[in-house]
C-alpha cells in the first residue's frame, strides 16, 4: 500500500538528466531529483533541507488549531511543503495529488480565504530559501535551486517583487 510510504522523503539520484526523465522521477514521487555528478555538499544540503522541511511540517501541522485551518488547507499545505524542491510544483500538481481537477481545487481553495495557492507556494519557497542561506550557508543560487527555481534570474525577479529588493540586497542587509 503506497499510502504507508507517502510521508517518507525520497531523493532520486540519477545519471539521466533530460527534462522528461526528471519529470518522470518527480511525478513518480521524488521530493528531489538530482543528476550525477552531484557535489557532496549539495547532496548533504538537500538532505538536511528535506529533513528540516519534514520536521517543520510535523511541527506546523500539529501547532494548528482545528478551527484555524481546515483539513483541506492542511492537505494543500502539506503537499506544498513536501514538494518545495520540485520545479513542477503548481496548482495542477497539487490538484493531481489530491485527486481533483484544477478548477475544483481553485473553487475549494477560494473558500479558504488565504490568498491564491500560487502565492502560498511562492511564500513558502522564499521562506525556505531564506532559511537555507541563513542556516545552511548556501549561496543564493543554490538555495533558489533547492526550493524549485530552475532559473536564478526568475527567482531574483520574483523575490524582488515580494520583498522590494534583490536577494543579494536582502541578504546584505540581514
Amino acid at each position: 500500500n503506497q499510502s504507508n510510504f507517502k510521508t517518507i522523503p525520497c531523493i532520486f539520484l540519477s545519471a539521466k538528466d533530460s527534462a522528461v526523465d526528471i519529470e518522470k522521477g518527480l511525478n513518480a514521487g521524488a521530493d528531489i531529483y538530482l543528476t550525477k555528478p552531484v557535489q557532496n555538499r549539495i547532496l548533504l544540503t538537500q538532505i538536511k533541507a528535506l529533513l528540516r522541511r519534514e520536521d517543520h511540517l510535523k511541527t506546523q501541522l500539529t501547532a494548528y488549531a482545528p478551527d484555524k485551518l481546515s483539513s483541506f488547507a492542511r492537505d494543500v499545505h502539506e503537499i506544498i511543503q513536501r514538494h518545495l524542491g520540485n520545479p513542477d510544483l503548481n496548482v495542477d500538481f497539487i490538484a493531481e495529488a489530491l485527486s481533483m481537477s484544477s478548477p475544483s481545487l481553485y473553487r475549494k481553495w477560494k473558500k479558504e480565504d488565504m490568498g491564491t495557492i500560487n502565492q502560498l507556494i511562492t511564500r513558502l519557497r522564499f521562506a525556505e530559501a531564506i532559511s537555507l542561506v541563513n542556516e545552511e550557508n548556501l549561496t543564493i543560487s543554490e538555495a533558489a535551486f533547492s526550493v524549485g527555481f530552475a532559473n536564478y534570474s526568475y527567482f531574483s525577479s520574483a523575490f524582488k517583487k515580494v520583498y522590494g529588493v534583490s536577494p543579494k540586497e536582502y541578504f546584505d542587509k540581514n
